[in-house]
Parts: structure tokens; C-alpha cells; sequence
């Protein structure tokens, strides 16, 4: 039954400015479609690790 849904995420450090990755949830043991996000590196953790 689609709906509107939230997921928060904590994602590595090692992910800063990845670019686009794809991201594939499961709930209840079930995969979700999988859908494309773009991670890029945000200025205050470029200006925090430079």
C-alpha cells in the first residue's frame, strides 16, 4: 500500500561527496525498490575536515 514515509539516516563520513549512489531499503525482511540519491559534501563538514 504506497503512503508517505520518513527515513533518517546516519550515513559514514566515507560517503562525503559520493556523488550519485543507489539506496535500497528493507522492511520486514522486504527489499524496496531501489532509488538514486546524490550525496554531496556539505560546506560545514568541508569547512569542519579540510
Amino acid at each position: 500500500m504506497p503512503g508517505l514515509d520518513q527515513v533518517n539516516l546516519l550515513l559514514p563520513a566515507s560517503l562525503q561527496g559520493a556523488g550519485t549512489v543507489p539506496l535500497r531499503l528493507t522492511v520486514d525482511h522486504r527489499p524496496a525498490n531501489t532509488v538514486t540519491v546524490n550525496i554531496r559534501c556539505s560546506r560545514r563538514m568541508a569547512y569542519n575536515n579540510p
